[in-house]
């Protein structure tokens, strides 16, 4: 089989790229329609309990009338200070309940933001990490071919060393943020396939710094392994306002 083009290879990592995008698409959907789904089925099971209630009122509204008459009626006089109980001890029980609803969505509407706010932080490092590599990268690349500049591409062979170790650190982190469902693992899954062509990366520029100069096919492959990576950086720009914009939303109405 004859090698491809790199007009070919430009075109198959658009398709995957544009395939992975939509694949979070329609999972970002889908899981927006579940969760409209379980809303509205909260709100029919409100309405089916009223209506039990209203129901078993309704046929035993005789003990009903007998339990109002023995509150309301003493000695055939109407007492106005059954109601005023009644409607006081109705009062404090919607106000605790009230008040018992407001804290537990403010607490989840906290403890969601400093989440949010924790995952920006470490995808931020993430990123300022991934620049850094791919400057030292392409620096490396370029010490390499023709004549080689043996002094860079040693100095940015050390700083590759230490920034992937950081890489890994950060990305471990920033997985520990997330529970493990299809959802979160498609929105890590761009951050996995980098690490992974770093490392492959790596292994390459191994091999490389044992002669001291890279091959054609060497060289090649070094940036077939840049371009990769911006392809998935890409991806993780588009998914990431996808999905800390709904995690947003979720936070502002304390869900």
């Amino acid at each position: 089989m004859g090698e491809q083009s790199p007009k070919d290879e430009i075109t198959r990592q658009n398709q995957l790229l544009n395939a992975g995008i939509n694949k979070f698409e329609s999972l970002f959907d889908s899981e927006n329609k579940r969760k409209q789904r379980d809303r509205k089925g909260r709100k029919y099971a409100y309405i089916l309990t009223g209506l039990t209630i209203l129901a078993i009122l309704f046929y035993n509204r005789i003990i009903l009338m007998n339990f109002m008459i023995k509150i309301f009626m003493i000695n055939d006089e109407f007492q106005w200070g059954g109601i005023t109980a009644i409607v006081a001890i109705l009062t404090f029980g919607y106000t605790a309940y009230n008040n018992q609803k407001r804290n537990k969505i403010d607490l989840i509407s906290k403890s969601r933001i400093e989440w949010l706010s924790t995952v920006r932080e470490v995808e931020a490092e993430y990123l300022k990490k991934i620049s850094e590599y791919m400057l030292n990268h392409s620096t490396f690349t370029n010490a390499v071919v023709d004549v080689p500049d043996l002094n860079t591409a040693n100095r940015s062979w050390e700083n590759i060393k230490k920034i992937t170790i950081d890489l890994q650190k950060t990305y471990t982190l920033l997985q520990l943020q997330f529970g493990k469902d299809e959802y979160n693992d498609l929105f890590l899954e761009p951050f996995e396939t980098i690490g992974d062509k770093v490392n492959d990366s790596r292994k390459l520029i191994v091999n490389i710094c044992k002669n001291c100069k890279a091959t054609d096919m060497q060289y090649r492959k070094l940036n077939e392994y840049y371009k990769d990576i911006e392809k998935e950086l890409e991806s993780i720009s588009i998914n990431s306002r996808k999905y800390l914009k709904a995690e947003w939303d979720k936070a502002k109405s304390g869900k």
